[in-house]
């Protein structure tokens, strides 16, 4: 069983009951395959193999010590290309033990174009583009008040639909307004200082999201400047496996941007499935943003759970004191115009704007076995949580298996081994699943799923469906009496909606012997790789 302690590139200490007798280190796929029959003839190996993945991190043993409570957040001031394209750059920001990172100085090194994300020009070229507008209330990043003027960690947003060029009027003039009144209230009682702007508090204000880049005929230049950067932090690479899966994963694998005006949050969370993330500040302001370390992401969660929000669905923000006071540290930092922040996986995050500006984001990765290793973890909870998960992990592992040539520089031996120990997991349990659905007389379809297509989901419960979904026998009619297209389900939900196993076709998108030999492949790939280490 998986556990949350394991030491980075340690996973052999993940399976122990497998790896003390040593069954499958190098098991084949027709050996995994043969430990899902009825009569077992390992038990206790497919006893873990049924094992599902930890679903949840312990909380810390030990509160951080108060002087460790505001760490300092790594700045990398860079000089010159060279060290914008260095392993050190790389192996500095995916250590475990920097959460955030902010790079100075990556845009001007490498003569990236930023100013292709300015409101100026999304005004001047794409007025009619869309944009989800968020209505908040201003409050200082200290506090987040209720209507009677209370501490809460919920916080409340409307959306409405909107247009880049509608948005841009109400930034400029929310910029110009705050402008003149506090330069009105400066001349009369010298309050603030030159240059810094005060929050209105409880004032409405709407910020700018989601405004897809993606569309290559629109913003092919935009991608271009994006794809300048290293390879580790650039939205399409071979090498980063999350814009390899096919298909659009809106904000994801895709470009995205912010529209923000004085006070604009981002409510606290982790990315889909821990990913890495990258995001510029394109200016003309600063942003501000509050980072904590992975692993007191459950600490978190039962504070939010107390203060009745939902992690996982719920927006909220964070309470500095009460953090403080529960031993979490908080890394609070400033990004300028030009900063790249760099999350590391995991990290939990919440952000508010101090001045007027644009940031441009997306996410990449898994980069290594740690953040692999997160990931399965995530997606786990969230099917314990009915919170669909955004990237298909199987579909995932399985595709950086079969292309893992491309995915070289990333997949050490340990994240290999890790790798391998899922699939066989998966593996296993679709023998046992297709087993009883012949033993049951379900009518199981074949019908191949091309690479990198769209996963299926439930659509009762949200969760991914890997090579095995259930599809209604007679489909559904309109009110023109015109089939409707096939809805797909898992097995649970499936019977929920009827019991009648004769309602019901069982696609099968795979067949094992196909699966087991990519299986059977990189067993064989991480015996070569160990003697060669070995040697």
């Amino acid at each position: 069983m998986v556990e949350n302690n394991i030491a980075a590139g340690d996973f052999k200490v993940a399976f122990p009951e497998l790896i003390q007798r040593h069954v499958l280190e190098h098991a084949s796929s027709a050996e995994i395959l043969s430990f899902a029959n009825d009569d077992e003839p390992y038990p206790e190996i497919s006893a873990t193999l049924e094992c599902k993945l930890r679903s949840i991190a312990p909380l810390p043993k030990f509160k951080a010590e108060k002087s460790e409570l505001f760490p300092t957040t790594p700045v990398i001031n860079v000089q010159s290309r060279a060290e914008a394209l260095s392993q050190k750059l790389y192996d500095f920001c995916l250590n475990k033990q920097n959460p955030v990172t902010i790079i100075r100085g990556l845009s001007q090194v490498l003569g990236m174009n930023l100013s292709l994300f300015t409101t100026k020009w999304l005004v001047d070229q794409v007025p009619k583009h869309p944009c989800e507008v968020r209505k908040q209330f201003a409050q200082a990043p200290e506090f987040n008040l209720d209507e009677w003027g209370r501490n809460q960690w919920e916080t409340h947003s409307t959306k409405q639909r909107s247009t880049v060029q509608t948005y841009a009027k109400y930034q400029v003039q929310s910029f110009v307004e705050t402008r003149d009144f506090q330069l009105r209230k400066r001349k009369f009682d010298d309050a603030g200082l030159e240059g810094e702007y005060v929050i209105g508090m409880n004032k409405q204000i709407k910020f700018g999201t989601n405004v897809d880049l993606s569309e290559p005929k629109l913003f092919g230049d935009h991608l271009d400047e994006i794809n300048k950067l290293p390879w580790w932090l650039r939205l399409n690479d071979r090498r980063n496996p999350l814009s390899q899966v096919g298909y659009p994963i809106l904000g994801m694998n895709t470009l995205q941007l912010y529209m923000k005006v004085l006070g604009s949050r981002t409510p606290g969370h982790q990315e889909n499935l821990n990913m890495c993330a990258v995001n510029i500040n394109i200016g003309p302001g600063d942003t501000e943003w509050f980072c904590t370390p992975p692993e007191y992401w459950a600490v978190i969660q039962k504070m939010c759970r107390d203060n009745n929000v939902n992690y996982l669905s719920g927006s909220w923000w964070p309470n500095l004191k009460e953090l403080e006071d529960a031993g979490i540290p908080v890394l609070r930092c400033t990004q300028k115009p030009g900063d790249l922040i760099f999350l590391n996986a995991g990290t939990v995050h919440w952000v508010q704007s101090t001045g007027w500006c644009n940031n441009v984001a997306w996410n990449v990765g898994p980069l290594n076995a740690d953040h692999f290793k997160q990931a399965i973890e995530r997606y786990q909870f969230n099917f314990g949580e009915g919170y669909q998960s955004l990237i298909p992990m199987a579909q995932l592992t399985w595709l950086m298996a079969r292309e893992r040539e491309n995915f070289s520089a990333i997949l050490s031996h340990d994240f290999k081994i890790f790798l391998k120990l899922c699939m066989q997991r998966i593996l296993w349990r679709l023998q046992r699943q297709l087993y009883k659905y012949k033993k049951l007389e379900y009518r199981i379809v074949y019908q191949p799923e091309f690479d990198k297509t769209p996963p299926n989901y439930c659509e009762k419960c949200d969760c991914e469906l890997f090579c095995i979904l259930f599809v209604k026998a007679v489909p559904d009619f309109d009110d023109n009496g015109k089939p409707l297209p096939l809805e797909t389900f898992c097995e649970k939900c499936a019977h929920n909606v009827c019991t009648v196993r004769q309602n019901w076709i069982v696609l099968q998108q795979h067949t094992l012997e196909d699966l087991g030999q990519v299986i059977d492949e990189l067993v064989a790939d991480t015996i070569v790789k160990k003697e060669n280490v070995d040697d």
